[in-house]
């Protein structure tokens, strides 16, 4: 019986020595990642006048630098391709526990898909678990029943996934390449795929809608709200025809608390061109600065009317100042 005592003991001190070697991987598993996004604004460095959220439309269809230079003041890119409204909303409260508070938000929605249940877009566990070891990020991961709480205090194991052990030096895709200000414009069209324009019907259905992401659209109005966020709600181009019923749907949701800007259907030589898409939900470079220009003019338009300039920003942390160069964030 001793001697089985002692193994047991010997075992379970083998376990917990094991475990305690990817205390390693934990902690450098941020130094491989190419997207520093996420971590600067956990680090306090994402301060900036101006914020955009949306999923790939937003990263693709705005360019933040663009904006940065119509209007003078900072601005930065925080989309992230196949994020769902829950995740962007999540990285709006990361955002504001760690850094001044924006003066505007820019939210893309994706017509007429934002709030609907669908395996395109989702929560971006992906963009957590290289972040694990901050406890905020493992935090999130343990509220939303992706890890135990009690095991994950024990082992550090627990807190990581497959993707963690990849220790390699993660490289942007062709699509996925991002300019400095977060931004992630295609300068290509995919060629397998003949571009007709869609007329869609212009009807929506509520039933179709997740309670969740509802109310995750409400809480970044909500968290706006206390902050004194000014939101700007942009409905981006695609080669799809624009659904008026999802827009009133959006507006309906909002109101009063957001101003919004929708591309001008009425520019057929850039929104009907197929040479200036991507795909038919992504525009390519050339319709997506026509696009920014548009949302530069909106945010000025917005911050006349209230007859401001975008806000104090005496007491803050200097902006980091971004160009549009292809390179990624440092």
């Amino acid at each position: 019986m001793r001697t089985f005592l002692f193994r047991c003991a010997l075992f379970a001190l083998s376990l917990f020595l094991f475990d305690k070697l990817f205390l390693f991987v934990m902690e450098y598993s941020p130094r491989t990642e190419i997207d520093k996004r996420l971590e600067l604004i956990l680090e306090g460095e994402m301060n900036h006048d101006i914020v955009i959220l949306g999923s790939s439309r937003a990263a693709r269809s705005i360019i933040a630098g663009h904006i940065d230079t119509a209007t003078g003041h900072s601005t930065f890119n925080l989309a992230y391709p196949g994020s769902d409204i829950e995740f962007q909303e999540f990285v709006l409260r990361t955002l504001l526990r760690f850094n001044a508070a924006p003066s505007l938000l820019v939210l893309a929605v994706d017509d007429a898909d934002q709030l609907r249940k669908n395996e395109v877009v989702k929560f971006r566990y992906d963009r957590l678990y290289p972040l694990v070891k901050y406890d905020y990020i493992l935090r999130e991961l343990i509220d939303r029943g992706e890890k135990n709480e009690w095991i994950a205090k024990v082992f550090i194991l627990h807190r990581l996934y497959y993707g963690n052990l990849d220790l390699r030096q993660k490289q942007f895709s062709r699509l996925d390449t991002m300019l400095s200000c977060g931004s992630m414009p295609v300068s290509f069209r995919d060629e397998r795929k003949e571009l007709r324009y869609v007329y869609a019907s212009n009807e929506y259905d509520t039933r179709e809608e997740s309670p969740s992401k509802v109310a995750a659209f409400t809480r970044i109005l909500d968290l706006c709200a206390r902050r004194s966020i000014d939101v700007l709600i942009c409905f981006p181009p695609s080669f799809v025809s624009h659904n008026g019923a999802f827009e009133s749907r959006i507006r309906g949701l909002a109101a009063p608390r957001a101003r919004y800007c929708t591309y001008d259907t009425t520019k057929f030589h850039v929104y009907r061109d197929p040479r200036n898409f991507y795909d038919a939900g992504h525009p390519t470079r050339r319709a997506a600065e026509e696009f920014s220009s548009e949302i530069a003019d909106s945010i000025k338009a917005l911050w006349n009317d209230a007859g401001r300039t975008g806000g104090d920003y005496a007491t803050r942390p200097a902006p980091r100042r971004m160009s549009t160069d292809v390179t990624p964030i440092r």
